[in-house]
């Protein structure tokens, strides 16, 4: 059923947005046995509004089946923005992104959207659907993030007071379990900040905290063992606070302390500072991967640095200045997400990334493994098509001989006095206050948001099925309970019409079997309902098997009866 709904949706449209490569950011996967996912933003060619673009990672979930893995180039918009976010970074399949605040003393927004693999070949799905959705707000005023990254210990946020009276003092805070807390000391105690050397938290494959910079001539990296305590206190009493003999909330608090060490001091004679994106540990030694911006006709180049130096692991022809450098695969592959130079035209704010171009490098070896367009992976494989195939060709088969092909010998109707067929314009306008009904019912039981249920990514997933059983089942209930009771639904109610039972005459009441299949048919098999509105007789096939008919009453005028 779930594959059916979701062959039929993707002939419709398509889930990944476009845009040009504008932001980092990098995730950890906060597990030894999950995959690492990369998040990046990324701007439209109009340069108004932006996009979070998931890179899916290469090689399968354990455990799920079936076991496929994201193809070389695959990557999708998720997220469309209005404004750009302060920076971007993941912990598990969760993207956190930090916003401008509002206002100058108000603390710095915190965002998520979690990427959800489902179980038909490799599709992911976003929650929430379409928008981010807001988190604990990091406890900082008058700051700026520099930089956030996953960890083992949580989500690492590292900011910088933008007050002159605190000479700018740098500071770091861990999200864990929906609350923020500060980690001292904040930077190794040798690290002396400046205006054009700022620190940068820096991806790590093992999820270990780690900071670089640019000390002089010598770039430093430097690895930090985070020791938290959860502290519990009770919440403190409002005003309006009335005391109770149920346990008092309580404020839970993290205190963290961090152990640094030097792990790599390289050598950087450049006069720009790199754009640090993943830090290995491997057995050849530790690696920092830097981004290099273009500068004039040179190209933009990735570098390996280690202890014994730099190593180009590739020239980035054709990229502009705004590209987009993101980890996965276990941190151990760089993808490179840009908009070639050549691209001036605009995209379709619903329209894959034509203009884009990902490349995916190794970092030990600097093997360039996909070079050209992104990718969207087609979700159906050829055992599934086949299957729908069959499914369909089963439908058409029933239709044709079920519903279109007309009875041989019509039935006679027996309507009551009084009584005659409503017209199909009013119960197409019933049956569609009877679908509204249970959509906004049906969606609440299944556990989706109304407006989630017209983004296409919620019919791509599991939820579909859970959400069509809903809506079906409300609609279902409610119909053959409202019809045998008082032979209306909400919409017959509404338009002023009535089911009634074509089998007696002086008793028109519907009964309950009668509804119960009437109903059945209806929103088990709503072709035939709305079949039913081209039908000679005005019925459908539910009304002929529950022996039933929708009517209006047209009782006499006073002025009739008199004379």
């Amino acid at each position: 059923m779930s594959r059916f709904v979701l062959l039929i949706l993707v002939l419709i449209g398509s889930l990944t947005a476009h845009a040009t490569g504008e932001q980092v950011g990098a995730g950890f996967a906060g597990n030894a046995n999950e995959p690492v996912h990369g998040w990046t933003i990324s701007r439209d060619p109009d340069e108004r509004d932006f996009v979070v673009i998931h890179v899916p990672p290469r090689r399968p979930t354990p455990g799920l089946s079936p076991m496929r893995a994201s193809p070389d180039g695959a990557a999708r918009g998720v997220v469309r923005l209005k404004a750009a976010p302060t920076s971007i970074a993941s912990l598990g399949s969760t993207a956190y992104l930090t916003f401008e605040p509002t206002k100058a003393d108000a603390p710095i927004p915190l965002m998520a959207v979690t990427a959800v693999r489902t179980s038909m070949g490799e599709l992911w799905n976003y929650v929430p659907t379409g928008r981010l959705e807001a988190r604990a707000a990091i406890p900082v005023t008058r700051s700026a993030v520099l930089s956030m990254m996953g960890t083992q210990s949580g989500l690492l946020a590292l900011t910088q007071s933008r007050d002159a009276a605190t000479n700018k003092a740098i500071s770091l805070h861990l999200y864990r379990q929906g609350v923020w807390g500060d980690v001292t000391p904040a930077l190794p105690t040798t690290f002396v900040t400046s205006e054009t050397n700022a620190p940068r938290l820096i991806h790590a494959a093992d999820g270990t905290a780690t900071v670089g910079m640019k000390v002089g001539l010598t770039l430093e990296i430097w690895q930090a063992r985070i020791t938290t305590e959860a502290i519990s206190s009770p919440a403190e009493p409002t005003g309006d606070s009335v005391p109770t003999l149920t346990s008092a909330p309580e404020k839970i608090t993290l205190k963290s302390t961090a152990e640094w060490s030097k792990v790599l001091s390289t050598p950087w004679a450049e006069s720009a500072s790199p754009d640090l994106i993943s830090f290995v540990a491997s057995s050849t030694g530790n690696v920092v991967i830097a981004s290099i911006p273009a500068h004039g006709q040179q190209p933009a180049r990735l570098i390996r640095l280690d202890e014994r130096g730099q190593t180009t692991i590739a020239q980035l022809e054709g990229i502009g200045s705004g590209f987009s450098t993101v980890p996965i695969a276990d941190a151990s592959r760089i993808v490179v997400l840009s908009p070639p130079i050549e691209a001036k035209t605009k995209t379709s704010s619903h329209s894959v990334t034509p203009t884009h171009t990902i490349s995916e490098y190794s970092i030990l070896s600097g093997r360039n493994w996909y070079t050209g367009p992104t990718r969207n992976p087609n979700p159906i494989t050829g055992g599934d098509f086949r299957v729908v195939v069959a499914i369909l060709i089963a439908l058409m088969s029933m239709v044709l001989f079920v519903v279109i092909r007309p009875n041989k010998s019509p039935e006679a109707i027996s309507l009551p006095e009084h009584a005659s067929l409503a017209e199909p314009t009013r119960r197409f306008i019933a049956g569609l206050i009877d679908l509204a009904a249970a959509i906004i019912v049906g969606s609440r039981l299944a556990g989706v948001q109304f407006d989630d249920l017209f983004a296409l990514s919620t019919w791509l997933s599991d939820q579909a099925v859970i959400s069509v059983a809903c809506i079906a089942g409300f609609g279902f209930v409610a119909g053959t309970v409202g019809e045998a009771l008082t032979g209306r639904s909400l919409g017959k109610l509404l338009t002023g019409c009535e089911v009634v039972s074509i089998t007696n005459r002086e008793d028109p009441d519907l009964p309950f079997s009668a509804a119960l299949i009437r109903n059945a048919i209806k929103w088990g098999l709503p072709p035939v309902a709305v079949l039913g509105l081209f039908d000679p007789s005005l019925r459908h096939k539910g009304d002929e098997f529950a022996r039933s008919a929708v009517v209006i009453w047209n009782y006499p005028e006073e002025d009739d009866l008199g004379e």
